[in-house]
């Protein structure tokens, strides 16, 4: 389900589907916080996008050693002191090297 300006993974798939593999979790809880099959599914990939701020913050959480794009927004305090970067800036990070 959307939260604030989430996008589905269904409204993502009728968008990209002829380019990019969509992965979901079925559920509210980030990617990175799944530790049944999907992590073994996101490693078989060279690279994972990943959009907002919660799934930055639960792969810092469980650093499982992906190559990740992340999209979002440094809205919080913490965050943005974490980045250094202005509040509501839009954020593109790179994690992991393969």
């Amino acid at each position: 389900m959307p939260y604030e300006v989430d996008v589905t993974a269904d409204y993502v798939s009728k968008v990209l589907s002829d380019k990019v593999k969509i992965v979901s979790t079925g559920n509210r809880y980030p990617p990175f916080y799944n530790r049944g099959g999907l992590w073994q599914d996101l490693r078989r990939h060279d690279l994972v996008i990943s959009k907002g701020v919660g799934n930055f913050e639960s792969y810092l959480e469980n650093d499982l050693g992906l190559r990740v794009i992340f999209l979002f927004r440094a809205k919080c305090g913490p965050m943005i002191k974490l980045l250094k970067v202005p509040k509501n800036s839009p954020v593109v990070y790179l994690r992991g090297n393969k």
